[in-house]
């Protein structure tokens, strides 16, 4: 780690932990709609919570928006992948304390959800009336891969269009993957190049600035891993080949680390759309 960004790193953690407020334990038992984009975001998310409110009795129904097909795509059929990643999902939803019938699977095309977010509005909009959760947890929407943008904009779309009221819990999966986060070579390029990506990373001051709530998630770290340990594709090579792309390889597991901290962080806002 090079001293710039070590120092800019531990600068920022240290302010962070200073701003951001616990989420109050008794939100804990307040019932709960989750939406993924993909098989194995819920567990990097928000497993932990999902876990804490299951336990404490809440009513959690998790929503898988895309079938995850395409993400060893050269390595195997993409309709063998999909399976593969349903399977993984009930087993890492069981660990989480989910019944099957608490699961979801709205098998969009991955990749592609874009394609489809008419639709999926319709979907979310049914689901939230007959479901009427108190709060909703979808991916943040400043995620830089569209499927993820696209759930944030769907579940927007149906809970203004219905103007529902919620509260809502934005969890980040890939803003880690960015420096200072993870190690990045900024120099690449050229200066011009340099500032362009620093820039684009917001220097980390997105996280101070959206994220400044959590949930402690000390007691439910096991069972975390234990979840995204399910995810075999993506944690473990399924075929004998070093490029198979696994979570672990991601920045030499700095990218996987982040999620297995003792806390979830989230932005929070309560939506209630004027009338």
């Amino acid at each position: 780690m090079t001293s710039i960004r070590k120092l800019w790193l531990s600068t920022y953690k240290s302010i962070h932990r200073r701003v951001m407020k616990p989420i109050s334990e008794s939100e804990m038992g307040r019932s709960a709609l989750v939406f993924a984009p993909h098989e194995d975001d819920e567990v990097l998310g928000c497993g932990g919570t999902i876990y804490k409110k299951r336990k404490a009795g809440a009513q959690v129904i998790l929503v898988f928006m895309t079938n995850g097909s395409s993400s060893h795509r050269k390595f195997m059929p993409e309709t063998v992948m999909s399976l593969i990643r349903a399977a993984e999902a009930k087993n890492a939803s069981k660990k989480l304390g989910l019944g099957e019938e608490q699961v979801h699977f709205w098998e969009y095309p991955d990749g592609r959800l874009k394609l489809f977010e008419r639709e999926a509005v319709e979907k979310a909009k049914s689901l939230l009336e007959r479901i009427r959760p108190e709060q909703i947890l979808i991916p943040y929407a400043q995620e830089p891969p569209a499927d993820h943008a696209s759930t944030n904009r769907i579940l927007i779309a149906a809970m203004r269009q219905l103007r529902y009221v919620a509260t809502v819990y934005e969890y980040p999966i890939w803003y880690w993957d960015q420096w200072p986060w993870i190690d990045r070579d900024l120099y690449q390029g050229g200066l011009r190049s340099f500032f362009s990506k620093v820039l684009s990373t917001g220097l980390g001051f997105k996280l101070i600035q959206d994220f400044k709530s959590y949930i402690p998630i000390a007691d439910a770290l096991e069972i975390k891993k234990e979840a995204i340990n399910q995810y075999r594709s993506q944690m473990t090579r399924l075929v004998a080949d070093p490029n198979w792309l696994t979570l672990g390889d991601i920045a030499c597991g700095e990218f996987l680390n982040y999620f297995f901290q003792d806390r979830e962080v989230f932005k929070i806002s309560q939506f209630s759309p004027v009338l």
